[in-house]
């Protein structure tokens, strides 16, 4: 299981320089104790050769006399000195006369000195010495190389920590927590320029990114709240669909007052509660549009919306595919046409008038040629002298009916033809009376009609 290190640049470069420090005082330590050795071996070997000397000196007398005792006591003397570990003293015609070891190990060669008196050849001397004061001298070097490495890397750790502390950690900590603000949002603050020239040129960068990240965010903001103002007071109604979620994202103001929600109630409902989808073939109607919309291809339809107040009317609908921050969402635009359905109503009832006014006239024109001939017919029966006064009565009131209904066909003439009657001074007593004459076949007989035409004023009219 690996131990959670805290890493930074400060310690990263103070475990790198240590270790170059470490291994440069081990090197400096090791050239140090190989020296040392060098040096105390070389000493020790000097005091053999002096020592191997002082021997053969003194045993020349002792061995030209055959002196047996003096050897043997001089050598023990130089065995209970130290000076010398083993000693063999050997001649060629008694053999050997001395020898003692005391079975150490040594690194000191052995040294073998032969003994003359003048010319002539008395013996040699075999000696081997104790290297303890090598082995002593080699730890000492040792320790004294360990315990000097030690205070320095100590030193040269305080030393470091306190520079590296002063001349990068402080800076880099003051620009790490200037990063940090920049993150949230904290654009005001500027780092104080520092004597390095290289950490220098990273303070003036993050300070310019600060800047440039504040004019850069104003802009943002405040082409946000251009586009969010005119998105809010746009006439029609905006809604941003995500279909993956089957979510709506947002809406403008427009459709929150439009539909009567808040924006966190609409925000919450499906996409059909603004609409009368209540039975599966409406609801499959809408997944369709949706379906083709997100190929690419807007749709447009129209649908019964419903407001939340349970209000229904009339809307056109126009699906449109778009791409918003890293996301594919459909913008969905609904626009009442409620009026504009009204008037197209309009429009096609005053179509159907004009066309029935069209009819009229046709109808109206061959009535009047037709009515032309009972006219004519009827005036010449009444040049006859000799009529009946009851056929006479029944053809004026046959004229009177005609000239009436001549009257009435002008008018629908004149409407058909959409040209302006001429004036003239009408009595409306009459024009009453000729008209219910005219009306009352028509009505059912459970209707009665009461007049009350007291006055007998005249009108200028068409």
């Amino acid at each position: 299981m690996k131990l959670p290190i805290h890493r930074t640049v400060g310690t990263e470069l103070t475990f790198l320089l240590s270790t170059i420090t470490l291994i440069i005082a081990l090197v400096i330590g090791i050239i140090y104790f190989l020296y040392t050795s060098h040096v105390v071996k070389h000493r020790l070997i000097n005091e053999a050769e002096h020592t191997a000397a002082e021997c053969a000196h003194l045993l020349v007398l002792p061995l030209y006399n055959y002196d047996e005792t003096a050897i043997k006591t001089i050598a023990e003397v130089f065995l209970a000195s130290k000076r010398i570990s083993e000693i063999s003293i050997e001649t060629p015609e008694m053999g050997v006369l001395f020898h003692n070891t005391r079975n150490i190990k040594s690194s000191l060669p052995v040294l073998e000195k032969d003994i003359f008196k003048g010319d002539l050849y008395l013996g040699s001397i075999m000696c081997a010495f104790d290297d303890q004061r090598l082995v002593a001298a080699r730890k000492q070097a040792i320790l004294t190389t360990v315990i000097s490495v030690l205070i320095i890397l100590l030193i040269y750790l305080v030393s470091l920590r306190i520079i590296v502390n002063h001349i990068l950690i402080q800076p880099l900590s003051h620009l790490s927590s200037r990063l940090k603000e920049i993150s949230k949002g904290s654009y005001d603050g500027h780092l104080a320029p520092v004597p390095q020239q290289d950490l220098n040129e990273i303070v003036t960068a993050a300070n310019q990114m600060s800047s440039e990240i504040a004019h850069r965010t104003k802009i943002l903001f405040d082409n946000e709240r251009i586009h969010r103002t005119i998105y809010n007071s746009t006439s029609d109604t905006f809604i941003i669909y995500d279909a993956d979620d089957d979510a709506i994202v947002d809406v403008n103001q427009t459709t929150l007052d439009m539909f009567g929600y808040s924006r966190e109630e609409l925000i919450s409902l499906h996409i059909t509660k603004l609409s009368l989808c209540e039975t599966s073939h409406l609801r499959q109607k809408t997944a369709a549009y949706i379906k083709k919309a997100l190929t690419g291809v807007p749709q447009i339809f129209t649908w019964r919306a419903r407001c939340k107040n349970g209000r229904l009317f009339w809307a056109e609908v126009v699906v449109k595919k778009s791409r918003i921050s890293d996301m594919d969402v459909l913008l969905i635009t609904i626009r009442d046409i409620s009026k504009r359905i009204t008037m197209e109503k309009q429009l096609r009832q005053a179509e159907n008038l004009k066309s029935l006014g069209t009819l009229a006239g046709g109808i109206a024109h061959d009535f009047n040629n037709i009515l032309t001939s009972i006219m004519g017919y009827t005036e010449l029966s009444l040049l006859h002298k000799d009529l009946d006064a009851k056929i006479l009565s029944n053809l004026k009131h046959i004229e009177t009916a005609a000239q009436r209904a001549r009257t009435l066909i002008q008018q629908i003439l004149t409407f058909s033809r959409k040209k302006k009657q001429p004036e003239t001074v009408v009595q409306l007593n009459q024009i009453v009376r000729e008209t219910l004459a005219l009306l009352r076949p028509t009505l059912p007989a459970t209707i009665q009609i009461q007049t009350d035409l007291s006055s007998n004023a005249r009108i200028f009219a068409d």
